[in-house]
């Protein structure tokens, strides 16, 4: 049960019809959840529309963001995030047997370096900023050492980002 009421796109359509017009144009129908709690607040709603597709933007692919997101969902015991997160993931190259690895990535032999590194920063505690010069050292040092600080689909920021917005 939601503890905030769900805004049904109806009654946005009354009371804000250009911010609803925009969630149907930028968000997939069914409207997620999370935007239907959001539009209790609609400028709140607005602006996380462009955070939001400014983060699906960014230059990390696809696959990279799901891993971390989904890591950061298990860390958390967000079932939530995890079931949401399942179909993008899938959708976005992950492999079922992938999925249900990401717990113990760490040992698995389905992620390569990238991967396991992408996963291993969602994963740190330490890292709940948006910048990774506030986490901890040795961290900092395995992802540089990793081909986490090489990739040319990935530019410095945009793990923390995606990081601190599945926290």
């Amino acid at each position: 049960m939601a503890r905030v009421k769900y805004i049904p796109n109806t009654e946005l359509a009354e009371t804000q019809p250009t911010l609803n017009e925009r969630l149907l144009k930028e968000r997939k129908v069914p409207t997620g959840n999370i935007f239907l709690a959001l539009a209790n607040a609609p400028a709140i709603l607005d602006d996380f529309l462009t955070y939001a597709n400014a983060v699906r933007a960014a230059d990390l692919s696809p696959k990279l963001r799901e891993m971390a997101i989904l890591t950061v969902g298990y860390c958390t015991n967000s079932e939530y995030e995890v079931k949401h997160h399942h179909s993008h993931g899938l959708k976005a190259g992950l492999t079922e047997e992938q999925f249900q690895a990401i717990p113990d990535f760490e040992t698995s032999s389905l992620f390569n370096e990238q991967e396991k590194a992408v996963m291993a920063f969602a994963k740190d505690p330490r890292c709940t900023s948006m910048f990774p010069m506030k986490c901890g050292t040795g961290l900092q040092s395995s992802c540089r050492r990793s081909s986490l600080s090489n990739s040319q689909s990935t530019s410095p920021g945009t793990i923390p980002v995606f990081v601190s917005w599945a926290r």
